[in-house]
């Protein structure tokens, strides 16, 4: 045997233990979850029937004393009460109060409220126990036999308590409150004192409820998964609701009255000789007052494997009890243990397998992962040389654009340029063109990064009103050059909001309608309409311009490829769509085209609707913003920066700050230097440097306790998203590319010296600094 084939087997080995180990974890880990989770199912079904017993007799207690306090049945009681006084005893009584007006007068009183509340029957009782009023005449001039089955209730009621008492039953006829008579009656009684005038107890209201309407339901509404039942005992061990356990076919010893009874129960159960069953030990325990449960299989009352919980209740006096069977409850433990053990069973067969074969093809592998790992290693070193590549080319072009859009606005705003209208439409030819340059590098470069993956994408929640609003403003002076008229023909503000990130979401809209501008016809019209259909909003743009032939539409998506217009000498770069389709689908959306040569042409895309709760950002900075000149008054900016283009753009713009001090350094080192002889405010900071960068920089000014305190911010011509996580991560204030926006250095400069937003004067931004530089 190899030594490869030994390491092998070993692993085998190893894996295989460690895998039976994992089953057996694995198995203990769903049986505790499984018993927890039907523990929990058992508690709440079981807690929720008892809730709602308590609040059952709570309602029939309120009701009998709505009923018992009628002040119409006052006069019709204390007139019975004084013909049982007037009568004595016997057979003249029963009569005299069955004829008396007051007899049929409380009836129509009390029917209707016993009707209302659910009630079936009534019997109303003098102190001593002698009916007075009933349905029954055979109740009349006679002690009532709840004297005798329930003399204490009757004795509480003379104290002016009122009772409801559990299920009772009747071998004997009962009168219901429409005349019917019934046979062998199981009821409810309700006991409530009725008062005089004076609140004294005059009389007894007795109020009969069928349970099989309003307290047999309790234990059903309560049920939940797989439940056999719930069901109620008193302290006798007499199970309350046995007319649903009847109905299950359930059959067991029987007490006086034909009424189920846990203490005539024989349940044969399987066990340890001379130990009780567990119905038995679990019986006795509620009736014992204890509340439990057991989640190990016992037979119950109908000969089923259950699992239970039981509690007693003291202020009914009555306990409670859930059995749920034991096969449903534990069904998906069993399934879920087979699955494990059988998916184990194969997982060793087929490691049983792979060792055979791996050990045939060990080299082969070996061979296939070297190459594999060649040509990884090309792949990843071809990406770096080109995000090397875009850096160095942001870096390198953005560098003199900053140069040429900075200086071109601060000449255009020179007095003898205004007044030279030749020489000032020169310069903004030159600055025009400035503009058109950083835009196309901009394209190429997001292009590149979005064709590597290095694009980001941070979608957040946002309003389809702002995303419009902000796209149409971007192109709006555009459009009214080329007299071209943009109809917004929905209600954005009635559509929900839009899951994406508001920049991309804005480069695509802003791309398609700049298409829509450049490619239409004198006095065209340009439509934009949205709609929802299921969780995406559908935007549509379409124009009246000449049309594309539907043979090439493929085509515009293919970047630089502008189907000849080109030759037209409409600017552009053909790189826009071809990045819109790219961004949009990277968000999970879709984007497309139809046209019409001569007509027009109509692009649409998709978005996903937003489904965060998270109030929605606009991360559009404020235009307009200008520093207050007090926030950089009496203070000392240090520029460290090596082009003297950049120190002499910068110098003009700090000009519009006389009381501000604005001092520059060429080199790391000397911005070092000038720290430690002079007290600065603010520090903006180029990152590349001659001598070191602005990272190594701003670690030896903390290294040697320069400026402590004193806020950083980088400005630099690198726009990469890795260069602005880099910069946060430095512990540094702020990130500006270049070419530098002045709104966003406003805002960076404020929040850095003030903690807060931007402060604004009031007033526009000096004409010299109010675009792009």
């Amino acid at each position: 045997m190899t030594t490869n084939n030994r390491h092998g087997t070993i692993a085998y080995i190893l894996v295989s233990l460690l895998m039976i180990l994992a089953v057996l974890v694995a198995e203990t880990v769903l049986r505790a979850k499984m018993h927890e989770r039907t523990l929990a199912t058992i508690e709440a079904t079981l807690a929720q029937t008892e809730d709602g017993v308590e609040r059952w007799y709570s309602e029939q207690e309120r009701n009998l004393v709505n009923i018992s306090t009628l002040a119409a049945i006052r006069q019709p009681v204390r007139s019975l009460l004084q013909i049982r006084a007037d009568a004595g005893e016997g057979a003249d009584l029963a009569m005299q109060l069955a004829e008396a007006p007051e007899q049929r007068a409380l009836r129509v009183q009390l029917s209707p409220w016993l009707s209302i509340y659910g009630y079936s029957g009534f019997q109303v009782l003098a102190p001593d126990g002698t009916g007075i009023a009933s349905l029954d005449r055979g109740l009349l001039g006679v002690t009532s036999p709840v004297m005798d089955r329930l003399p204490g209730l009757v004795a509480r009621a003379l104290t002016g308590s009122t009772t409801v008492t559990h299920p009772l039953h009747h071998d004997g006829e009962m009168v219901d409150l429409d005349g019917r008579v019934k046979q062998n009656v199981d009821y409810i009684l309700g006991i409530a004192p009725i008062f005089d005038d004076d609140l004294s107890v005059v009389a007894i209201l007795l109020a009969r409820i069928d349970p099989a309407q309003d307290f047999l339901p309790l234990f059903t509404a309560g049920a939940q998964g797989p439940a056999l039942h719930n069901y109620a005992f008193d302290a006798s061990g007499t199970i309350l609701n046995d007319p649903a356990i009847n109905s299950l076919g359930i059959h067991p010893g029987t007490s006086s009255g034909g009424r189920i009874s846990w203490q005539r129960m024989t349940v044969p159960e399987s066990g340890v000789a001379g130990e009780k069953p567990k119905l038995t030990r679990m019986a006795e325990s509620a009736l014992g007052g204890v509340s439990a449960y057991s989640l190990t299989p016992y037979t119950d009352i109908n000969g089923d494997q259950v699992i239970g919980a039981w509690t007693w209740n003291h202020g009914l006096g009555m306990g409670l009890a859930t059995e749920v069977d034991a096969a449903s409850a534990f069904e998906g433990l069993d399934f879920a243990v087979t699955m494990i053990r059988s998916l184990a069973a194969a997982s060793l067969a087929f490691l049983l397998g792979l060792m055979y074969f791996n050990t045939r093809a060990s080299n082969r592998a070996a061979e296939q992962e070297h190459h594999l790992k060649i040509a990884r290693d090309r792949a990843e070193a071809a990406n770096h040389a080109k995000s090397v590549f875009l850096s160095s080319m942001s870096h390198e072009l953005r560098t003199p654009l900053n140069a040429v859009l900075g200086f071109g606005q601060l000449v255009r705003e020179a007095r003898q340029i205004r007044n030279d209208r030749e020489l000032s439409e020169q310069v903004d030819y030159i600055i025009k063109s400035g503009e058109h340059l950083l835009s196309l590098l901009n394209e190429v470069l997001e292009y590149a990064k979005l064709d590597v993956g290095e694009l980001s994408i941070s979608p957040q929640q946002v309003p389809v009103v702002t995303l419009v609003e902000d796209s149409l403003a971007m192109v709006g002076d555009f459009a009214r050059r080329a007299d071209i008229n943009i109809v917004v023909e929905t209600d954005m503000k009635a559509l929900p909001p839009v899951w994406t990130d508001p920049t991309r979401a804005r480069q695509v809209m802003t791309n398609i309608l700049s298409n829509a501008v450049k490619y239409n016809r004198i006095g065209g019209q340009i439509f934009v309409l949205a709609r929802v259909e299921d969780d995406w909003l559908y935007v549509e743009i379409r124009d009246t311009g000449r049309g594309i032939d539907p043979q090439r539409l493929d085509e515009l998506w293919e970047p630089f490829n502008r189907l000849g217009a080109e030759q037209t000498g409409i600017e552009g770069s053909g790189i826009g769509l071809a990045f819109s389709k790219k961004v949009i689908e990277q968000m999970k959306g879709r984007i497309g085209v139809t046209s019409v040569p001569g007509v027009g042409s109509t692009f649409w895309f998709t978005l996903p609707l937003a489904r965060e709760t998270a109030a929605p950002v606009r991360t559009a900075a404020p235009a307009g913003v200008w520093l207050d000149p007090l926030v950089l008054r009496g203070k000392t900016v240090l520029y460290v920066e090596d082009m003297i283009l950049n120190q002499r753009i910068m110098e003009r713009i700090f000009a519009n700050f006389p009381d501000c001090s604005l001092v520059f350094a060429n080199t790391a080192g000397e911005g070092l230097d000038l720290l430690r002889g002079r007290r600065v405010d603010l520090i903006l900071l180029d990152i590349n440097l001659p001598d070191f960068s602005g990272f190594e920089f701003n670690r030896r000014r903390h290294e040697e306790g320069l400026a402590p305190g004193v806020p950083v911010i980088a400005i630099t011509a690198d726009a990469s998203a890795e260069m602005e996580k880099s910069v946060k991560e430095a512990g540094m204030n702020g990130y500006i590319s270049k070419p530098i926006k002045l709104s966003l250095l406003s805002a960076t400069i404020s929040k850095a010296l003030t903690g807060g937003a931007a402060k604004s004067t009031g007033k526009p931004a000096p004409p010299a600094a109010r675009e792009m530089i």
